[in-house]
């Protein structure tokens, strides 16, 4: 729906003819960004859920340990990124 909002507001900001090509043609671009973006947010989701199970930690507490050190939150991060990088 988001999706179709913002491709629509494509058309109107251009406007015309133009804007409803420029809207078709972008509109492919956006959806694989989106699912993109999905998955990496899963993937996100995932191993959180992996690190929280294992540790008996709440998200909350693997944030608080994260931070902690800045080898943790180098650590932490280096892994969320790369969660959400892979796919």
């Amino acid at each position: 729906m988001a999706l179709e909002v913002g491709v629509t507001g494509v058309d109107l900001v251009i406007g015309g003819a133009f804007g409803a090509l420029v809207a078709a043609a972008v509109k492919p671009a956006v959806e694989l960004v989106a699912f993109r973006e999905r998955r990496g947010l899963e993937n996100i989701n995932r191993i959180v859920e992996s690190v929280t199970e294992s540790t008996g930690l709440s998200p909350d507490e693997l944030a608080a340990w994260a931070r902690g050190t800045d080898g943790r939150l180098m650590l932490t991060t280096n892994v969320i990124q790369t969660a959400y990088n892979t796919l």
